[in-house]
């Protein structure tokens, strides 16, 4: 018995690839622009990750056996109670120096009125005479 290959349509490339620019009829039901599949993530992403988290509870029960565990290894029962740690309140947060800010301590003086401006000058001078009696 002999196959006859049926001969591939006009749109399709001798490898059987669709040319450029030839969307077969139904071989897109989004719109131009989107994904189908936004997360990026298939179908066994999301099985390994419901069994990790069913396994979750045994698995931090292990953990704490390996923490509590005063004949295991010093450096183990360490990573087991960072774990732990990280798992029961997060990973602490990277510190950078950077972002801190230092706290305005200066004052504005542009929002004083004329008025609180006169008052606080004659503060300050009256506190530049007192040091000047008062220095030796």
């Amino acid at each position: 018995m002999t196959v006859v290959k049926r001969d591939r349509p006009a749109e399709r490339a001798p490898d059987g690839r669709w040319l450029p620019g030839v969307i077969p009829q139904g071989a897109r039901p989004w719109k131009p622009g989107t994904s189908a599949n936004p997360g990026g993530k298939g179908g066994l992403y999301h099985e390994m990750q419901r069994l990790a988290r069913e396994f979750t509870p045994e698995a931090t029960g292990y953990l704490i056996e390996i923490a509590r565990d005063e004949d295991e290894d010093t450096r183990n029962r360490i990573v087991a109670m960072s774990m732990l740690y990280e798992r029961a309140w997060g990973k602490p947060k990277e510190y950078d120096p950077s972002a801190d800010r230092e706290p305005e301590t200066g004052l504005d003086f542009s929002l004083l009125s004329p008025e609180q401006r006169r008052q606080l000058r004659e503060i300050l001078e009256l506190a530049a005479v007192r040091n000047a009696v008062t220095d030796p």
